[in-house]
């Protein structure tokens, strides 16, 4: 047996260690909600590239925590953290999307052509998902390699409601309406090549004429200056309003219309009737409850969303509760903590090895293949 592949001998599963996240506190926080009292004074935070700090820190650590999959410095510390005999995990930061898995270039980019595609495989002892779904891939994606799988409710998606205003003497009730009927927009990186985006630009321009001949009052909130400029090109008036969070943008509709992300969800979570925009043929890991651009004619679509046909929102809410978990994840911690969970490193498996060797090269290049064996085995010995 390569001598990095046995399982560390240290047992932290009752050591009251610090929580080291690698990654800034307002990055974490922002997922995972407000650090409670009771945990504050055990954790910790470092990006991958604070070497110093995350060194000193690692000695007295029961628990590193990461939000990033893919960075090669990121791979680092986590297989140096499993080898001192320190339990990892990820915590992963949205929704799954077919094209994010399989097709993204920082695949290739970050860790060459031989990455599989994203979570695959997982080289942490545990995954804390953002619904059951979410798990139950991720763990399809790595069987029997030990991993412990949990959930946890994803502050970023399951954003609270804006309060509604209370009405003033002499305000109309037609004035406490959403300003808007529909909320067109995509994710932050809508496509991954050329084709992806005349298609994406083909689908939005059939989205803006059909809201137009309804005479639905509509706005797009796009980001991507490609996609705005070509879509001015055609329609010089576009409604733009990307302004505000999230958030606010859906206390101002009734409706949304987007493409597979983490606001379709948050969407749904507002209990908005929501669409998907289809200009892929990829499989869907979560459905709204309209799909658009599927056929020529899409005033029936819209209406049915305006009425808000009740059993299409009853599909929603299904699948929120199947995708979105409402475990709180600082619970984890303390069971973590008392030694319920991830009391120690999984053994250093082949699927990690190989994962390891290709984030080595890409680091260090040519030098890896020479000096990754060696650091390696000097790492076993001193854990």
């Amino acid at each position: 047996m390569h001598p990095s592949s046995r399982s560390p001998t240290r047992d932290r599963s009752t050591s009251e260690g610090l929580f080291l996240v690698l990654a800034s506190r307002r990055a974490f926080e922002a997922f995972v909600g407000p650090i409670p009292e009771r945990l504050a004074s055990i954790f910790r935070f470092a990006k991958p590239n604070e070497e110093i700090r995350i060194r000193s820190l690692l000695a007295d650590c029961r628990l590193v925590i990461s939000k990033s999959y893919l960075p090669p410095p990121t791979h680092r510390w986590i297989f140096e953290a499993r080898r001192r005999g320190v339990s990892t995990l990820l915590l992963v930061d949205g929704p799954l999307e077919w094209s994010n898995l399989y097709r993204s270039p920082s695949l290739v980019r970050r860790m060459g052509p031989g990455q599989v595609g994203l979570f695959e495989p997982i080289i942490h002892d545990g995954v804390a998902a953002i619904g059951e779904t979410q798990r139950r891939w991720i763990e399809h994606k790595n069987p029997e390699r030990g991993l412990e799988l949990m959930t946890y409710a994803n502050r970023r998606i399951a954003t609270s409601r804006p309060q509604a205003p209370s009405p003033t003497a002499g305000e109309d009730a037609a004035d406490r309406t959403p300003e808007l009927d529909f909320l067109v927009t995509t994710a932050r990186t809508p496509y991954f090549d050329e084709a992806e985006r005349r298609d994406l630009i083909r689908c939005l321009l059939e989205a803006c004429r059909a809201l137009s001949a309804g005479g639905h009052r509509h706005a797009f909130r796009l980001f991507d200056e490609s996609l705005i400029e070509a879509l001015r090109r055609e329609i010089p008036d576009l409604p733009l309003d990307a302004s505000g969070d999230f958030a606010e943008a859906l206390g101002r509709t009734r409706c949304v219309i987007g493409t597979p992300s983490s606001v379709l969800l948050e969407a749904m979570q507002h209990d908005k009737p929501t669409a998907t925009l289809m200009f892929r043929d990829s499989p869907l890991f979560y459905q709204t409850g309209w799909l658009l651009g599927c056929t020529t004619d899409w005033a029936p679509s819209l209406e049915s969303m305006l009425a808000r046909d009740p059993k299409r929102l009853d599909w929603q809410r299904q699948v929120l509760r199947e995708n979105l978990s409402e475990s709180d994840f600082f619970a984890h911690c303390d069971r973590i903590r008392a030694g319920e969970l991830l009391t120690r490193p999984r053994p250093i498996d082949p699927a990690d090895l190989e994962l390891e060797n290709r984030s080595l090269r890409r680091l260090l290049g040519w030098r890896a293949r020479l000096f990754g064996p060696i650091l390696r085995g000097l790492r076993a010995r001193s854990g």
